[in-house]
């Protein structure tokens, strides 16, 4: 055999060789370069999953906290003391009534018996206030502008405010006539008594005169 014959033979069994290489390796490298792109594609899914779950609950982190309750601030010594029910109750809010204001205030002219009821206010201020009105009595029967709360300023022209109960009370049993006149604060007695506490000198000008 000459050297031709067995040189074309070897180039012929070399690029045979080739070609089944590439053969093997084209399934190789499509596949790698899927996994490559599946890699990229699952790493883009990762990073937004990381992206969205990195500030999961910031939104409520930032959000306006909550005030708490009075029910929050109950403590288990407060329930053995038994003073958790005063401390989960309602607080009332009051509206301000202006006591240097005229408009706030109440004549009515009454007949004896009137038929009130009477208690001493709270907190030391002194002072009465109108707790019921009897249905018996003239304050009820007359229809008289008189409401619960009403505070006693004066009795016939007398300013009787900050006194005490004998003693505003007594303003009213004394009166000689059967008619008397009472004048009422329309208000808490922490307006009446506190900060915006009036004068006497205006209640007797400008309330009792």
């Amino acid at each position: 055999e000459s050297s031709w014959t067995r040189s074309h033979t070897s180039t012929m069994q070399a690029s045979r060789f080739l070609f089944a290489a590439a053969l093997l390796a084209a399934p190789a490298a499509a596949f790698h370069a899927s996994s490559a792109r599946v890699s990229r594609a699952a790493l883009r899914i990762t990073s937004s999953n990381v992206r969205a779950g990195l500030f999961d609950g910031v939104k409520d982190a930032f959000a306006k906290p909550t005030a708490p309750t009075d029910a929050d601030r109950i403590t288990p010594i407060d329930r053995w003391l038994g003073i958790d029910k005063d401390l989960s109750a309602p607080k009332v809010v009051k509206t301000f009534v202006d006591p240097q204001d005229a408009a706030n205030y109440r004549q009515v002219k009454l007949t004896k018996p009137m038929g009130i009821k009477f208690l001493e206010n709270e907190g030391g201020s002194g002072g009465i206030v109108v707790d019921a009105l009897l249905p018996d009595g003239s304050a009820a029967t007359s229809g008289a502008d008189i409401k619960g709360g009403d505070q006693l300023v004066g009795v016939d022209g007398k300013l009787v405010l900050g006194q005490e109960f004998e003693e505003a009370l007594g303003a009213i049993q004394d009166s000689e006539s059967s008619d008397v006149t009472l004048a009422f604060f329309r208000g808490s007695n922490e307006f009446l008594y506190g900060p915006t506490k009036p004068s006497e000198e205006w209640l007797r000008s400008e309330v009792l005169a």
